[in-house]
């Protein structure tokens, strides 16, 4: 089929327009030493993420993972928390440990949080 080039106009127009109407500000990023925080204004509800890290030595270190919003119809208000740190001494023992929230208050079984915690320690080959 040969679409027209005022086809093409009108359409690439229609998306513009619908696209300027819900995101209201785009992305904001900032960037603080071991942190960026990332916020994206969707139909005048805002989502933020926070990514946060220490890793000067690649041996022992840790990541942060933080995404909240509000007023999505899906999903409703929304909270995710991520945190996960390890410590190696070598090839043979290390230890990794990491916890996490995830709360929803459109999704019937996220409505009460869901929380995750986890250990996992290698002691000469052998995990505890």
């Amino acid at each position: 089929a040969v679409v027209s080039t005022q086809s093409k106009q009108w359409y690439q127009r229609r998306v513009t327009q619908w696209y300027q109407r819900r995101v209201s500000s785009g992305i904001n990023a900032e960037y603080m030493g071991n942190t960026v925080g990332i916020q994206l204004l969707y139909n005048h509800m805002a989502h933020k993420t926070l990514l946060g890290w220490n890793i000067n030595q690649l041996r022992k270190a840790f990541v942060d993972i933080k995404a909240t919003g509000s007023g999505t119809p899906i999903i409703g208000d929304y909270k995710l928390i991520h945190h996960m740190n390890w410590s190696i001494t070598d090839i043979k023992n290390m230890l990794l440990e990491w916890n996490g929230k995830v709360l929803s208050t459109g999704i019937s079984c996220l409505s009460t949080p869901l929380v995750t915690d986890g250990t996992l320690k290698i002691n000469n080959y052998v995990i505890d």
